[in-house]
């Protein structure tokens, strides 16, 4: 192309500023689509981690034998760790991480922060050295001293910025600990369980510990020293397995196995996220045959000047090139309002993807977006501006398509944007339905107006089981008078967040692998149930008098009920929780508890047994929570709860507040982000496809005035035009709906897995989709139908 066809396109663009916009804002919709989920893609999938040589770091994993495991690949043994942390020749450096959470006191307020305790050359591994301070010394990690890196984040928040932190004491859980660094802005784990990681600490390893080849808690990173390729590492890892089995029969099958890091941290590819991208991939194609009708639309009135322009010698190729520079500049312009579109509401879409894709926080528009809008936007001038120009350059440029032609072309556009439109419907219309089952599910508890926070209270503090029991009985007789408070308990476990596990025995039966079940035990009292909504079927609830020294007690649940004790009355029966030495007491069943949903509505509920914090003193199930049912917004009363606990205790802060209905929106967040989405692409792509039926029906009725002029004169009547012209669209509408139909019966058995409730195949579904297009064709064809009813016959007889 010349330069002075894109000149004539810009000028033909600006003689005609609606058609112009009109075109460029349909783009900017089905560019911006693809921009914007793209980025995701991009963020999630494409774009290397962000740390120098990404793609030279490795985890390291154990893999216990086939049958032993039901997922096969595990964390590291320490045993393991220091072998591959002392192979120079194969890694740079290897280091290795942990989890924990502690109280950290010495500044503004107590603080609960989630640690992550560090090894070996886990910074080296990254690249990474703290913006102040320095790292961990190798001696820190034998003992002795305690000392603290700190996010930035932290520094400033609680530390005040000061540039004079480094040496500053803090203590953690009462130990006392040394600020010796402050890590780089932005810096996150690349592996983290949440998006707030403040406090490092070293990772330290005993001597039983450090030979232990079955304790299996630590991950593993290592960088691949200079010329080692991940093959060639994984070879050398497995002579390493094979020589360990030898020399340790216990470790006969396991394997090592060597994975890039990347990988771990992005995860499986998300299938939902992929849909989306083959949905925004629909709208698009909807966009384009809009634009296309709106080209042949405007075509009317280019044929005199093609014509002439052929006269004057001007070839086919030529007038060809005059044509596509008009689409391609469309593109172009589309193309950037698009990009401009995902820019503008990226920040949107990653506070609705929060905790649903991992990396977020590296999401925005890099070169990698940058060129996929501009050949998107290439593509996209070619996809609807070929067709358009080769038409409009023949050299018979008046009867280059005929009436029957023009019909058909419109037709087939018509039944193309109603089937890209019902696929998309379909998907939305599956997704919402599922939504609104998982919505439906009663959890056997009520969320709203409930608060829960954790206590942060170090084992040095409360060393016995009794004053921790003091401690809890203390802080409820506290809350429970303050005011707006309805109800309140303790807990080990907060709905939609944990809770303490356990192998269950029944009295008198013999101990096979059907008598010891799993179960979820919850400790509380008990204004547990009414606190939370749950209803108590048999029985009793716990008794004041159910303390220390009396006869310990339980309740169970229908479902462990129903399992256990078929056909017979459970109340007086005797369980337990299992333990090695058989130490634990037998309880009695008491009571009969509704079956409730605590790890959320997309699961079953457990088989669960509650007991009294006053009677159950296992320190590893004691309440490390508490709930509190308020009158109004719960968050208004967190001042005077954390006032309530602190008259107790003034070092024990509450942390990690949250709502249950928050609790609940976080735990359904992926459905939320995969439904919200699909309904807006669907609800876009069903407006283009309305406003392309509708320019294909206004051109229709243009071109076909004169016919309708004489039908209106031999005697036809305005509402037998108006009939025929809905007709014709419906039954063109009709056989759109087929093919989407035939389409989305292929494409929805991928959303199979992201269903709840719902089979892809839903009749309610695929007839409220139907009857939604259907009524989008009625709608867009009618305003055309209705002008061509109440043509003036001799007026539309004069028509050329």
């Amino acid at each position: 192309m010349h330069l002075n066809d894109w000149t004539y396109a810009l000028r033909a663009l600006r003689r005609n500023p609606r058609f112009t916009l009109a075109a460029i804002l349909t783009l900017t919709l089905g560019i911006g689509a693809n921009t914007a989920i793209f980025s995701f893609i991009n963020t999630v999938y494409l774009r290397p981690l962000p740390y120098p040589q990404p793609d030279r770091l490795m985890t390291i994993s154990e893999t216990a034998p086939q049958g032993k495991s039901k997922n096969p690949v595990t964390s590291a043994s320490p045993a393991a760790y220091l072998g591959w942390r002392a192979n120079s020749s194969l890694f740079d450096a290897v280091g290795a991480w942990g989890w924990d959470v502690v109280t950290l006191t010495g500044g503004p307020w107590p603080e609960r922060v989630q640690v992550q305790r560090i090894g070996g050359g886990y910074l080296n591994a990254l690249g990474i050295q703290p913006m102040l301070g320095r790292a961990f010394l190798p001696e820190e990690e034998q003992g002795g001293s305690c000392p603290v890196l700190v996010s930035s984040r932290f520094w400033r928040n609680w530390l005040g910025g000061d540039p004079a932190v480094i040496g500053k004491s803090v203590f953690s859980d009462g130990q006392p600990c040394r600020v010796v660094g402050v890590m780089p802005d932005g810096f996150l784990p690349p592996v983290s369980v949440s998006d707030r990681v403040d406090v490092w600490m070293p990772l330290r390893l005993d001597a039983a510990r450090a030979t232990s080849r079955t304790e299996h808690s630590l991950m593993v990173i290592a960088r691949l020293a200079p010329g080692r390729t991940p093959g060639a590492a994984q070879q050398v890892l497995d002579a390493e397995a094979r020589q360990t089995a030898d020399a340790i029969p216990a470790m006969k099958g396991w394997g090592i196995q060597l994975l890039p890091l990347k990988d771990q941290v992005s995860g499986k590819p998300n299938k939902a996220l992929f849909s989306l991208m083959g949905a925004v991939g629909f709208l698009l194609l909807i966009a384009c045959l809009n634009v296309a009708t709106l080209l042949t639309a405007r075509a009317a009135g280019q044929r005199r000047e093609i014509a002439i322009r052929a006269a004057l010698g001007a070839g086919r190729a030529r007038l060809i090139a005059h044509l596509l520079a008009q689409s391609l500049l469309l593109a172009l312009l589309g193309g950037l309002g698009g990009l401009l579109l995902a820019y503008w509401s990226l920040d949107a879409m990653v506070a609705l993807a929060h905790n649903v894709l991992p990396r977020l926080n590296e999401a925005r528009l890099d070169w990698r977006v940058l060129a996929f809008s501009a050949a998107v936007s290439v593509v996209t001038g070619l996809l609807f501006g070929l067709a358009p120009a080769f038409t409009l350059s023949r050299a018979s440029l008046r009867e280059s398509i005929s009436s029957r032609g023009r019909r058909i072309l419109g037709n087939a556009q018509i039944a193309a944007e109603i089937a890209l439109a019902f696929v998309l419907l379909i998907g939305a219309g599956l997704l919402l339905r599922s939504f609104q089952a998982i919505l439906a599910v009663d959890l056997g508890f009520r969320t709203e107006h409930v608060l829960s926070a954790n206590f942060a209270l170090p084992p040095s503090h409360y060393s016995s089981p009794r004053q921790y029991a003091g401690f809890l009985t203390d802080v409820l007789e506290r809350v429970r008078a303050t005011p707006g408070v309805l109800a309140a308990t303790v807990t080990k476990g907060i709905p939609m967040r944990g809770s303490a596990g356990g192998t269950l025995e029944v009295f008198g039966r013999t101990e096979e692998p059907g008598e010891r079940l799993d179960i979820a035990i919850r400790c509380s009292d008990a204004a547990y149930l009414s606190t939370l909504g749950i209803s108590l079927a048999r029985g009793r609830n716990f008794a004041p008098n159910d303390t220390e020294g009396s006869a310990p007690v339980v309740l169970v649940n229908e479902k462990l009920f129903r399992q256990l004790f078929p056909g017979e009355n459970p109340l007086g029966k005797q369980i337990r929780a299992a333990s090695k030495d058989n130490s634990l007491p037998w309880l009695t069943i008491v009571g009969i508890v509704k079956d409730t949903r605590h790890i959320g509505p997309l699961r079953e509920g457990m088989l669960e047994m509650y007991v009294p914090y006053q009677q159950f003193r296992s320190t590893t199930i004691q309440p490390g929570a508490l709930v509190v049912r308020t009158a109004g917004n719960p968050e208004h009363l967190l001042p005077a709860l954390q006032r309530a606990v602190a008259s107790v205790d003034k070092d024990q802060p509450l942390v990690a507040v949250s709502l249950l209905d928050e609790n609940l929106a976080e735990f359904i967040a992926p459905q939320r982000f995969d439904t919200t989405l699909m309904t807006i692409f669907a609800v876009i792509g069903l407006a283009l496809a309305a406003s392309g039926i509708f320019g294909v029906m206004s051109y229709r009725v243009a071109q076909r005035t004169r016919e309708f002029g004489v039908r209106l004169a031999v005697g036809a009547s305005g509402q037998d035009l108006l009939r025929m012209i809905l007709g014709e669209a419906l039954a063109t509408a009709v056989l759109g709906l087929a093919i989407g139909w035939a389409a989305a019966s292929a494409l929805t058995r991928y959303l199979a897995s992201l269903l709840f409730g719902v089979k892809p195949s839903d009749p309610l579904t695929l007839i409220a989709v139907a009857a939604v297009a259907l009524a989008a064709v009625v709608m867009a064809g009618y305003w055309p139908a209705r002008r061509a009813s109440r043509l003036d016959p001799m007026a539309a007889l004069r028509t050329d």
